[in-house]
């Protein structure tokens, strides 16, 4: 079965003025075998494979784990691969899908506007290029998140800091998107173990497993990854799972020892006393402030 996430937005006057705004966005884990889509969205996004699908407005769609196959109007057929950012354009067709036997996990987020409409016609991005390489990209990922955090909180202003989101998921993947020639093999290596580490939620990353995944000695990889990043590969690690609580802590009620033994804390304890390192404040204080909502 799929797990799915999706919110469609209003957009008002001042958020088209404003250039560059979203009309949806969501979050999509499809497994082998499931149903895709699974057509619970809107009638205009509705669509089924093979049948061809036109939008009256962009998609920027990010496939970070499985394949699929992919088809449009003015890019022909395409592969799906891990990694790939899939852009829809206005009144090009398309249809696309996972392997049924693999399936994919995709982040997906909808939007117009005439910042976008310049960005085509300068050609920086084109319906000819739908497919961009961007690999296992952190930064993108987290743009995706972002947007999502803000879709479902709605703070003041939401639709145009989403609007800056999507602006930076687009510079991202017109200037890395072709393995950048400035790239260096640290660099991607350090990619590699953070997307990992951003990803893995179902057991507890070991550092030395992630060293030995990059060719590298313990000592190698800590020294590469702080030289990169600017922390030691542990406390950046800590800091994953300390986002990931504030993420649970505020968008579910599940106690705060569930939460500490999901990210593999050795005891609610020694979570609190991380978190408030971390935070300032303790798990409970956080949640307090997080979901208060005045009268």
């Amino acid at each position: 079965m799929s797990t799915e996430y999706f919110r469609y937005l209003p957009v008002s006057q001042r958020d088209s003025r404003w250039g560059l705004y979203v009309k949806g966005a969501g979050y999509t884990q499809v497994s082998p075998g499931s149903q895709y889509p699974v057509n619970t969205h809107p009638a205009p996004y509705q669509f089924k494979w093979p049948q061809r699908h036109v939008l009256d407005e962009y998609q920027a769609i990010f496939i970070f784990q499985g394949a699929g196959e992919f088809e449009s109007q003015s890019g022909g057929v395409l592969e799906v691969s891990p990694g790939n950012l899939i852009l829809l354009f206005p009144g090009d067709w398309h249809c696309y899908r996972p392997t049924p036997e693999i399936g994919w996990d995709e982040y997906w987020v909808s939007f117009s506007g005439e910042i976008v409409d310049r960005l085509v016609k300068k050609g920086i991005i084109s319906p000819k290029n739908p497919i961009i390489q961007v690999g296992l990209n952190d930064t993108i990922l987290h743009y995706y998140q972002s947007m999502l955090d803000k879709v479902k909180a709605e703070p003041p202003g939401y639709q145009q800091l989403i609007a800056a989101d999507i602006f930076a998921i687009l510079g991202a993947a017109t200037s890395s998107g072709q393995d950048h020639p400035n790239w260096s093999e640290n660099a991607k290596l350090v990619r590699k173990a953070k997307f990992a580490m951003e990803q893995t939620t179902d057991e507890l990353v070991n550092i030395e497993d992630l060293a030995a995944a990059c060719h590298l000695s313990v000592a190698q990889f800590r020294r590469i990854f702080k030289q990169q990043v600017g922390m030691p590969p542990y406390q950046y690690y800590l800091q994953v799972r300390i986002n990931n609580a504030k993420e649970l802590l505020r968008n579910s009620s599940l106690p705060i020892q569930r939460i500490s033994h999901m990210l593999h804390f050795e005891n609610p304890f020694q979570f609190s006393r991380t978190f408030k390192e971390k935070t300032g404040l303790a798990p409970s204080q956080w949640r307090k402030r997080m979901t208060f909502r005045p009268e």
